[in-house]
């Protein structure tokens, strides 16, 4: 799937700047939304803290393709670069009619739920 390939394709990416940069790859360390949508299809992919949401056009309601992440203590995330963290990753496609989409991240996260 392109999201799969999409979240490979940024781990690479903060690794190689990482290089670049000549500082850890922990020092880039993030958690990452993707979103790909046309006009009767929606893809999400995240990893860990966040949240993308949208609005079904046809029927008005709001639906979480992904869902924040509530670890055991606050600030408590896996990041992209993190061993097992491609593995947590939510992927998720919706068809239908999108109306409006919100990608937010941890900041907007207690606002939002």
């Amino acid at each position: 799937m392109i999201l799969k390939k999409g979240l490979l394709a940024a781990l690479a990416a903060v690794k190689e700047k990482a290089n670049q940069l000549d500082v850890s790859v922990r020092d880039l360390a993030s958690t990452l939304i993707l979103v790909v949508t046309t006009g009767n299809l929606v893809a999400a992919a995240q990893v860990r803290d966040g949240a993308a949401v949208i609005g079904d056009r046809c029927s008005g309601n709001i639906i979480p393709l992904t869902i924040p992440y509530g670890g055991k203590y606050a600030n408590q995330t896996t990041f992209l670069i993190s061993p097992h963290g491609l593995e947590t990753a939510q992927i998720k496609v919706w068809r239908g009619m999108v109306g409006h989409l919100a990608i937010f991240s941890y900041g907007l996260q207690r606002l939002t739920f």
